[in-house]
């Protein structure tokens, strides 16, 4: 991986690639806040809304879900759906 993952590169890197894809990593309908824990970074507040990841949290967010930095990494890099219930549950 060319950027440590939701460092200010990957996330940059992703929004492009979401651009040229013309669609969102996600839904467009969804809108969560992620606190994402113990990052070889420290941990990072981040948001996802109208379709793409973004820095920071986001006001008016139904739902905020803090995860390790592992989880993260296995829901949103590896694609691993049972990572992503896991957490939600």
């Amino acid at each position: 991986m060319p950027y440590p993952f939701l460092s200010d590169p990957w996330l940059d890197e992703v929004s492009k690639l979401a651009a040229e894809a013309g669609a969102g990593v996600m839904p467009d309908a969804v809108s969560i806040n992620l606190v994402v824990t113990g990052g070889p970074q420290g941990d990072r507040e981040l948001h996802v809304a109208g379709g793409s990841f973004g820095a920071g949290l986001q006001d008016g967010c139904p739902t905020k879900l803090t995860v390790p930095y592992d989880v993260a990494r296995s829901m949103f890099v590896n694609g691993d759906q049972a990572a992503a219930m896991q957490a939600f549950i």
